[in-house]
């Protein structure tokens, strides 16, 4: 153990002098001995410039073009800048095999699906009679078959960023929503708290962080602390749906590729716990509890000589112990021979949600959903949930609201913070909930008690739609709905002065069953 952390130790200061050394070497005079030592470290962040400059020095070295190529697809910068390097290196006869399905990864990524299949063709080609590299082509082919037929037919999303008080600079991702949408869990690789270092990738380790509603907006995201967060990487890969517990993956010295579990405790979370050895007793991603008639449930993502494919999804019931049961694989209707990631099963156990780089992937992790069969007592095909929420590039996770009106998902959009941000998906085919403002409208000179016609006027700002609701003349009482916005609400009578305020119906959290809300008009 302490033999494991002086290495870590020594790897540490390792990068920070390379990370030193790379800052303080002027623009224009890296070495390729520069560029290759933080790309052996798979430091794609910081050996990208330096190709870049090597490139512009040397136009035509193949390995130069070559690994910038793969340093724009293994960071969060523009993947498809990687064509033209790609392109170049190509042009050698000698270049290596894989260029070819690299050039067509950037093409696919471009949505440029002619271009793609071209170059997947040719790597199946120059890969001759191995048969698992010609397979995998011909699935990167049929993946832009899956993309060029679902981009004919998009679905209705508005994206919505989550904002600065979530998003930063550096990589914001796996976002988790509570049921009632107040409270957000992510994990971050930003700078602050425990993250003090960069690591050999070129990002500072991982955290878990929280993020709470006020008044209709999110509050300033807080780590969530040493009982979750160390100074190497934690993840959240998962939560139950009221966010009283979370799954949490580490990736330390020690342990690395296992589950642990941490429970709200006052206004904070407990120390994180391992799951039971039924659980993690070998390679484990990601798992959700949800509580079932029958108690428990744990739906996770593992590897093992069992598996299907290289990831599946298992599910895991409670025991009267309060251990974790024998895993059991989901099946091979929903698991395929490629990976499976992030289950999330809906607030009432009939959707599952979940990615995966099979099925009718567009390219990469797709998102899809299945529909639980009460009859046959099994789990519908999977449905792709469709572009543009999915995309040619990775889309891994969701979190979804239990009413499937919205969700929370990470992406690389234009407009965003710099790298992957969190951002809220609202779906417009589904049915918006209407918040219901109930009450009276009431006159100061209270004893005048003839009927009154009485008009109210809410204008959308937005939109500049209006619409108009009519109290009861002589109760005054009434009764009206709105969709989340902003409107400009004027309640006016004869004989009496407007009243004018700016409504906000929020967006975030369950609809409002009803709200009650009294109004005085003053005479004139």
């Amino acid at each position: 153990m302490q033999f494991k952390h002086l290495i870590f130790s020594l790897l540490l200061i390792l990068v920070s002098i390379s990370h030193s050394f790379a800052q303080a070497k002027p623009k224009g005079k890296w070495e390729p001995e520069d560029a290759d030592e933080h790309y052996k470290n798979q430091n794609y962040v910081m050996a990208l410039p330096m190709y870049k400059e090597l490139v512009k020095r040397e136009p035509d070295d193949l390995q130069f073009n070559y690994r910038l190529g793969l340093c724009y697809m293994y960071t969060h910068f523009d993947k498809t800048a990687s064509i033209p390097y790609f392109e170049k290196a190509t042009k050698n006869p000698k270049c290596a095999p894989d260029t070819w399905m690299w050039l067509g990864k950037a093409f696919h990524l471009a949505n440029k699906f002619p271009d793609a299949i071209k170059a997947y063709s040719k790597y199946k080609e120059v890969a001759g009679k191995n048969k698992e590299e010609a397979d995998k082509a011909d699935h990167y082919i049929d993946q832009c078959g899956n993309a060029q037929a679902l981009m004919k037919h998009p679905i209705k999303i508005t994206f919505t960023n989550a904002g600065p008080e979530v998003n930063t600079e550096f990589p914001d991702y796996y976002p988790w929503i509570t049921s009632d949408e107040q409270t957000l869990f992510f994990t971050s690789r930003r700078k602050g708290g425990h993250a003090t270092q960069v690591e050999s990738d070129g990002y500072f380790s991982s955290d878990a962080f929280t993020c709470k509603v006020l008044d209709g907006k999110w509050d300033k995201a807080q780590n969530l602390g040493n009982m979750v967060n160390t100074a190497l990487d934690e993840q959240i890969v998962g939560i139950n749906p009221d966010g009283s517990e979370l799954i949490v993956y580490i990736d330390h010295i020690s342990e690395i590729e296992d589950l642990y579990s941490s429970h709200k405790k006052g206004t904070g979370y407990s120390k994180i716990e391992k799951l039971s050895e039924n659980v993690n007793n070998t390679k484990e991603y990601s798992g959700s509890i949800f509580s079932t008639e029958d108690g428990p449930i744990l739906y996770f993502v593992r590897q093992d000589k069992n598996s299907i494919g290289e990831t599946d999804i298992y599910t895991a019931k409670m025991l009267p112990t309060g251990q974790w049961g024998l895993p059991v694989n989901i099946g091979n209707k929903i698991n395929t021979k490629y990976r499976e990631d992030f289950p999330w099963l809906s607030a009432d156990g009939k959707t599952l949600y979940f990615s995966s780089e099979g099925h009718s992937s567009m390219g990469g992790f797709d998102l899809f959903k299945c529909i639980w069969d009460e009859i046959d007592k099994e789990w519908s095909s999977p449905i792709n949930l469709g572009y543009p929420l999915n995309t040619s590039d990775d889309e891994r996770q969701i979190s979804i609201l239990p009413d499937n009106r919205a969700g929370y998902t990470s992406a690389l959009r234009p407009g965003g913070f710099g790298d992957l941000d969190i951002y809220r998906v609202k779906f417009e085919e589904n049915e918006q909930h209407y918040s219901v403002y109930r009450g009276k409208v009431m006159r100061s000179d209270s004893t005048n008690k003839s009927d009154l016609d009485i008009n109210i006027s809410a204008v959308n700002k937005k939109t500049n739609d209006e619409i108009t609701f009519v109290p009861n003349k002589t109760s005054g009482r009434y009764i009206m709905a709105l969709l989340p916005d902003t409107y400009k609400l004027t309640i006016s009578a004869g004989g009496y002065a407007d009243y004018t305020e700016n409504l906000v119906v929020f967006e975030f959290g369950v609809a409002k069953s009803e709200t009650l809300r009294n109004y005085v008009l003053i005479k004139k």
